[in-house]
């Protein structure tokens, strides 16, 4: 048997109740978004872009829907991301990825202000 340790705590502490994926303020991109993933895979952080909007999928696409009939569904998609969150995920894992999380956003932000 193996002890289980509340690594969601760490997470909350960065991401309120946004558990396992979060999607980022409406002021990212998909581009933006993309990146933060890519920044937390060079830190050894599992990470990846969420699915997408369901209605986009091609089973949906059958039934006629198309990109654009859901414009918000479709931006918090774009800007969703899947976080490191599992039953044996220690706090000392969820401190790093947290941490590494924040530091990504951080990076983020400065790049915007030079641009």
């Amino acid at each position: 048997m193996f002890k289980s340790v509340d690594g969601g705590a760490n997470w909350r502490k960065v991401l309120g109740d946004g558990l396992g994926n979060t999607a980022l303020d409406d002021q990212y991109t998909g581009v933006e978004r993309d990146r933060i993933v890519q920044g937390l895979h060079r830190h050894d952080v599992g990470s990846a872009a969420y699915f997408p909007a369901v209605h986009v999928q091609p089973h949906f696409q059958e039934l006629g829907y198309r990109q654009g009939d859901f414009p918000i569904t479709e931006s918090v998609a774009e800007r969703t991301l899947a976080l490191p969150f599992y039953t044996r995920l220690s706090a000392r894992d969820a401190d790093f990825a947290a941490s590494t999380f924040e530091l990504m956003i951080a990076r983020e932000n400065l790049s915007r202000r030079d641009t």
